[in-house]
């Protein structure tokens, strides 16, 4: 009962917001200028079409059943876009903390509606971020550097702000924090356990599989496998991606050792941005990663028991 009902500082679970929001706002900004030409009413992903690959065996899945996005709802160009924009602004009044009980459930929303009217185009980045802005809803993460918690003070003297002069710690705010921990646990042993169903992991050869793809990395490593030490590095670098997932997903919750594991999967996946391309997806590993770091009351940052 500790595990979940323990009180944690509030100011972690507020600055993971920031993260989450920034990550949040660059996604978004990043199909703006061609928003109308993807989820308007004569864009690819119309809902016409989307309509049809549900219907279709591309699709076949219980939960396109479920499938809800005010999107739908857009009906021309101009909505399409005042619909983003309006996305936009309340990811960025999250990322502020500005009303952030609503701005977080509303960024949620958002979100969700650009994920859920395009199922197909979207992966392991955009659920990810999703599930974090879900986690963060239950934590009151905008009593700490926000906009909501400059403006409560507005007006108070010292002797005001007395009892909120050392950090605050919630429930909510663990239960937040424990939800994104368990869930980052999950993603990493799953993702480990995925890489060993296929040879090149066993092998060594993933890194060199990827290395041939230019299309999706952001750094030309050709040049890495042309002698023996190349490959040794090749060889060495797959499995120390493999092998720090699925050692992450376990050791990761215990205290002794979570320095290490952190600092060991930060580097896994600042790697991974350059061979891969994956920026949005490794960013967001790495932020919640953080939120095994709890505070304590003095403000010194301390690495959380399980």
């Amino acid at each position: 009962m500790r595990f979940w009902f323990s009180k944690a500082n509030d100011r972690l679970a507020a600055r993971m917001r920031i993260a989450i929001g920034i990550i949040c706002l660059l996604w978004l900004y990043s199909f703006s200028t061609d928003v109308a030409d993807w989820f308007g009413p004569k864009g690819v992903l119309r809902t016409q079409a989307i309509r049809n690959i549900e219907s279709s065996s591309l699709l076949d899945s219980p939960a396109s059943q479920w499938r809800f996005s005010l999107l739908d709802y857009c009906t021309t160009n101009s909505q399409v876009a005042t619909f983003h924009l309006v996305a936009f602004g309340l990811a960025a009044a999250f990322t502020i903390g500005f009303a952030t009980p609503f701005t977080s459930i509303a960024t949620l929303v958002a979100v969700s509606s650009f994920v859920q009217r395009a199922p197909i185009l979207f992966g392991a980045a955009e659920h990810l971020l999703l599930s974090a802005i879900l986690y963060l809803c239950i934590a009151p993460c905008g009593k700490h550097l926000s906009l909501d918690a400059l403006l409560s003070r507005r007006g108070k003297t010292a002797d005001d702000l007395t009892p909120t002069a050392s950090e605050s710690r919630s429930v909510r705010s663990n239960i937040a924090l424990r939800l994104i921990q368990i869930h980052l646990a999950i993603v990493l042993l799953y993702s480990g356990l995925t890489k060993l169903s296929g040879v090149v992991w066993w092998n060594g050869d993933a890194v060199w599989w990827m290395l041939v793809q230019p299309e999706s990395a952001l750094v030309d490593f050709s040049r890495l496998g042309a002698d023996l030490y190349g490959e040794l590095i090749m060889n060495a670098w797959t499995y120390a991606i493999v092998g720090t997932e699925l050692i992450a997903a376990t050791l990761i919750w215990f205290r002794l050792v979570r320095p290490l594991i952190i600092t060991a999967c930060v580097i896994v996946y600042l790697s991974l941005i350059p061979l891969t391309g994956l920026v949005g997806y490794c960013s967001i590993m790495i932020v919640l990663l953080f939120s095994f770091l709890h505070h304590s009351d003095s403000g010194d940052p301390k690495l959380c028991t399980a």
